[in-house]
């Protein structure tokens, strides 16, 4: 689990990386700025807001067929959601190939909906994996322990998230100016590396079942 976690990591901050660049601006894998990059965005007109508006559909679509998954698939569930994620990162490669605006934003955002889940049970890993705000915010809670003199949270886990999530963005950007449009492919490489990865922590869970 902590393997897929990180794997996870890397690939938000990949797509948050891949959709600031192509979407000029917007955070895709941190829905927690929804809101307010809706309300900034209201003062540059009705289009970049109803873009943002997409991407908070395309979250919810995400995790919403991500949790029927998680209730209704077998043992292999984790890896059936890992799977289709990289077929959404797929299809928003296709479409940024096709140079076609804002609709491939949708399927990112699907994308980040649909990871979420695939850390079902972990709420907490899943936080920390996903989050870079959640990442800061454990390290500092641990480093005030530290100072306190008391004993501190396991400072090691959202280290190695946090820079496993900035290493997903500086590959992102880097792969951006190389590869220019086609640099989201390796997002969709990346998400397929993470399947045999998911059906190990599928296979794991079922032996502790």
């Amino acid at each position: 689990m902590f393997r897929l976690a990180l794997g996870l990591a890397f690939l938000a901050g990949f797509i948050d990386a891949t959709g600031f660049i192509l979407l000029g601006g917007i955070f895709v894998a941190s829905p927690e700025t929804f809101a307010t990059m809706f309300a900034v965005n209201l003062g540059s007109g009705w289009g970049r807001a109803a873009l943002i508006g997409l991407l908070v559909i395309g979250v919810v679509s995400g995790a919403m067929a991500g949790t029927r998954i998680v209730h209704r698939s077998g043992q292999n569930r984790r890896a059936a959601i890992i799977a289709i994620v990289a077929c959404l990162l797929a299809i928003a490669f296709g479409l940024v190939l096709r140079g076609i605006a804002y609709w491939p934003g949708l399927f990112l955002s699907a994308a980040i909906g649909m990871a979420h889940c695939a850390l079902d049970g972990s709420d907490d890993l899943v936080a920390q994996a996903m989050s870079a705000t959640h990442q800061l915010v454990r390290l500092g809670e641990g480093l005030a322990d530290l100072c306190l003199g008391r004993k501190a949270a396991n400072l090691s886990t959202p280290l190695w998230f946090g820079l496993t999530f900035l290493g997903g963005a500086i590959v992102a950007v880097l792969s951006h100016f190389v590869l220019a449009s086609a640099s989201l492919g390796l997002g969709t490489v990346a998400a397929a590396i993470l399947i045999p990865i998911a059906l190990a922590a599928d296979r794991a869970g079922s032996r502790r079942a």
